[in-house]
């Protein structure tokens, strides 16, 4: 758990306020338990990864009592808190847009990481993940790479943001820049991170 901190520290030149910030939210806690076995201090900038990035779950902070959500309100809600929800997902995320238009289809959210130098698409998901989505983001990321992205971006990375994750897919998915997580409705209220 140190070690995580330390890194997240050296890593994004945290400020004691902004470090007790993230202590407060569980970042550590919400790290997945293979990301948490494989943390060692960070020696060079090239060993963060995206899955040191990601947290799971992600806190969407909510003003509003939410019932039934659909993946449009969901949307909504990200962009509305869109610099908390960049902060939830790690250092180095910048915003590219929204129902962004990839061939025939169109990806739900679309990113850019600084820091790993590679466009991040987003899939939202009400739902328990389910082997079909791979497939969708996969499409999403081959269209990025074969008609977006620069010779000198690195390959782009898929995360499916879903409400249940399901151990299956992930096991047998064979694209090691798929990546899923959580998130989990906050009323504002009740927690401040």
């Amino acid at each position: 758990k140190r070690n995580y901190y330390i890194n997240i520290c050296i890593k994004k030149n945290l400020s004691s306020r902004a470090l007790e910030k993230m202590i407060k939210s569980n970042a550590y806690e919400r790290l997945s338990i293979k990301d948490k076995e494989n943390i060692n201090i960070i020696t060079k900038e090239e060993d963060l990864t995206i899955s040191d990035m990601l947290k799971n779950p992600i806190y969407i902070e909510v003003e509003r009592n939410i019932d039934k959500i659909s993946e449009k309100l969901l949307q909504e809600l990200i962009i509305e808190k869109l610099e908390k929800i960049l902060l939830e997902l790690g250092h180095g995320f910048t915003y590219a847009g929204k129902e962004v238009k990839l061939g025939e289809s169109y990806c739900d959210m679309l990113f850019f990481n600084t820091e790993l130098n590679s466009y991040v698409v987003i899939e939202l998901k009400i739902r328990k993940l389910q082997k079909q989505d791979i497939g969708q983001i996969e499409y999403y990321m081959n269209y990025i790479d074969r008609n977006i992205k620069k010779s000198y971006h690195n390959k782009t990375i898929g995360v499916i943001l879903c409400k249940y994750d399901n151990y299956l897919v992930m096991e047998y998915c064979s694209n090691s820049n798929i990546y899923e997580t959580t998130y989990q409705l906050i009323n504002k209220d009740i927690i401040e991170i």
